[in-house]
């Protein structure tokens, strides 16, 4: 079963790349809200959804997104985590 830490790793991997984000970026981290600092649109999130689907076999829908604990990596990873088969 994947701990909680490395999904979050997987998220910040796997928006840092579909993104274009550079290593250097202090802002973004677990806590961030990727919306609001511009790190996720409406594009990223369809992509998200999909590697989040395909890499741990939880469905998201682009509703969840609109949800304040689910606007940032911590939050996203504590979902997945709550609702990941075991």
């Amino acid at each position: 079963m994947t701990t909680q830490p490395v999904i979050v790793s997987a998220l910040l991997a796997a928006i840092r790349a579909d993104q274009s984000i550079p290593e250097d970026d202090r802002d973004f981290n677990p806590s961030v809200d990727l919306f609001d600092y511009g790190y996720l649109d409406s594009f990223g999130v369809v992509s998200l959804i999909a590697r989040v689907s395909e890499s741990f076999g939880v469905d998201l829908s682009r509703l969840d997104f609109y949800q304040p604990e689910y606007r940032n990596i911590a939050g996203i990873a504590a979902y997945i985590g709550a609702n990941r088969a075991p």
